[in-house]
């Protein structure tokens, strides 16, 4: 069954509710196409420290930019090509055909991605993985969303990663102003935003992004000041014409950490010292740095969502076991009192709209569990994802501040219809009970993220994003993901260990012990001597989770400038604590 587009299943979304996730057939192959190819390329490490390390992005330019990428002690992960009709590469020296280019450079090693603008090429594109040559292991990089969307939209060229280019608009220094890139990324099934890595706000744009599960890939010039700042402003892949000038702007990076500290999300708010999903736990969280805070979701039968994890309200409540909240009603369930923490606090179940304004003049993003009566059919005839969006939007202050997880495809169905602007996390595997029968087509049999390849193609299909269940698997296979647009968004943790893997987002019963770990390195403007500066440390200032500010000893990374007095140099500088490991970006310092 070919992918619906998004103008044709809005108004089918009562009458596909209940069924089977959308999806494409599960041949591994286009069936016509005379020559395929499945495997993935092999990313390898580019020998930095980093905990997420990004990818090097090669605009190739001309063919002898081929002879750069064989004769390189590493291969970059992404081979940028510009096509043309036909499905030939341009060069500068002339053209050559994609799958000439494929077979003898890149096949194993280095992904491929086709830089298309216009609707027709797309259209080539997608009779030529149809008919000719399929890759499975392919980008699609575009300034036109319309473009985007097409090609996920076939039924074949879904696993076509797309790369939304934006890196011609000036980022804001307000980071809810990048929001409609984001949105229309998701929207049309990109994971990747490619920015202008030199933009002053480029870590604004490349975090926010991170903080609702997208990459962004920032474009840089030959200078590797400008690869090394995109790197430290949060872009988890750069992209430019000098091969070797990214590759040693990488390895800079050898402190072990992180190029951009971990969001950090409160597994039902704080609740160590209150009721798991309440107003205080929720208010705690934000009052402890968190800079997301997980919530469960039910709706009641007229209607109402409120928090709470599961849908006996027996479970965290003084209601008697049983309790069904999807056929109680709001008024009802609300003369219960919270009691998992403390019942003299006095608290009832929350509403999300109490939530919402009790903090909506905070920066907090809420990931929103859609728990729902584990997708029952009473639950599901509500129409609680219509009416979860319904809520937010009716708030301006909370556009873009939200993003949806599960365990159910048929509520990550209702998102992709209803809001598909709006990103969504597969929460790992598909929950089966009494009252949901609704696996996820095309979803690998393993809860783990090691099958790279099935994963990858179960997350282009069914447009979500990876948050899992904490494993072995978890830092071992995080530059497979990355480099595909996939960050580990990863849960539960009981302890700050998150820190020494390649998470992006740790959800987490333990926030209140992040609240003074540091969270941004060398804030303000940074004064030193030339001699502190060529003695390789410095105390600077330093922004804890909850907002405290302190000096603390921080390595210098010298990136270029001259270190004399009344001059500047600009500097990375690198904060650790044992196996934590945070770095500032870019930071220009003025010599005393």
């Amino acid at each position: 069954m070919k992918k619906l587009n998004n103008a044709i299943v809005l108004p089918l979304i009562g009458a596909m509710m209940c069924g089977a996730f959308a999806c494409v057939p599960a041949q591994e192959v286009s069936d016509a196409a005379t020559k395929s190819y499945t495997d993935l390329a092999n990313t390898a490490t580019l020998g930095s420290s980093l905990r997420i390390e990004p990818s090097v992005v090669y605009e190739v330019k001309s063919k002898g930019d081929l002879g750069a990428i064989e004769s390189a002690d590493v291969a970059p992960s992404v081979a940028l090509l510009e096509v043309s009709a036909g499905m030939n590469v341009k060069f500068t020296d002339g053209n050559m055909e994609f799958a000439t280019l494929f077979d003898d450079y890149l096949k194993g090693d280095v992904i491929p991605a086709l830089r298309i603008e216009t609707e027709e090429l797309a259209q080539e594109f997608v009779a030529y993985m149809t008919d000719t040559y399929y890759i499975s292991d392919i980008m699609v990089v575009s300034s036109s969303s319309a473009v985007l969307d097409l090609i996920y939209n076939d039924e074949v060229c879904f696993i076509a990663n797309g790369v939304y280019d934006v890196s011609d608009r000036e980022i804001s220094s307000n980071r809810y102003d990048f929001w409609e890139h984001i949105a229309t990324a998701n929207s049309v099934g990109a994971n990747i935003l490619m920015i202008d890595g030199e933009d002053e706000n480029a870590a604004v744009a490349a975090n926010y992004a991170a903080a609702l599960n997208k990459v962004c890939w920032g474009k840089v010039s030959a200078a590797e000041s400008a690869a090394v700042g995109a790197v430290a402003a949060g872009c988890y892949g750069i992209v430019g014409e000098s091969l070797a000038t990214m590759q040693s702007a990488i390895v800079k990076f050898e402190k072990s950490g992180f190029a951009q500290a971990q969001s950090v999300a409160a597994h039902r708010g704080i609740t160590k010292y209150a009721n798991e999903n309440s107003l205080t736990s929720c208010a705690a969280a934000v009052n402890e740095g968190a800079t997301h805070i997980e919530i469960d979701v039910q709706v009641t039968r007229d209607g109402e969502i409120i928090l709470c994890h599961n849908s006996d309200a027996g479970y965290t409540s003084t209601s008697a076991a049983s309790n069904w909240i999807v056929l109680k009603t709001a008024e009802e369930l609300r003369k219960e009192t919270l009691n998992d923490y403390d019942e003299g606090y006095g608290e009832t179940f929350p509403t999300l709209d109490e939530l919402i304004e009790a903090l909506i003049d905070t920066d907090v993003i809420f990931i929103v569990e859609l728990k729902i009566d584990g997708a029952s059919p009473v639950a599901l005839s509500l129409n609680p994802i219509e009416k979860i969006y319904e809520i937010f939007s009716s708030y301006d202050k909370m556009t873009g501040r939200w993003l949806a997880i599960t365990f159910y495809g048929s509520y990550a169905k209702a998102m992709r219809e209803v809001c598909p602007e709006i990103p969504v996390c597969c929460l790992g595997f598909a929950k089966e009970t009494e009252t949901n029968i609704i696996n996820w087509d095309l979803r690998p049999e393993s809860s783990t993220v090691a099958p790279v390849a099935q994963f990858i193609r179960f997350c282009r299909n069914a447009n979500v994003g990876l948050d899992f269940t904490v494993t072995s698997d978890t830092y071992g296979t995080v530059k497979n993901y990355a480099v595909r647009g996939y960050l580990q968004n990863t849960w539960t943790y009981e302890t700050t260990d998150h820190t020494s893997y390649g998470v992006n987002i740790a959800t987490t019963n333990k926030a209140e012990e992040m609240a003074m770990k540091v969270k941004e390195v060398a804030v303000g403007n940074i004064e030193l001597t030339a001699e502190q500066i060529n003695s390789g440390s410095a105390k600077v200032p330093c922004r804890t989770y909850n907002g405290f500010v302190s000096e603390n000893k921080c390595s210098i990374v010298y990136v270029d400038g001259t270190a004399e007095a009344g001059k500047t140099v600009r500097a990375l500088f690198v904060y650790q604590d044992g196996a934590y490991g945070v770095y500032s970006n870019l930071v220009k310092v003025t010599v005393k």
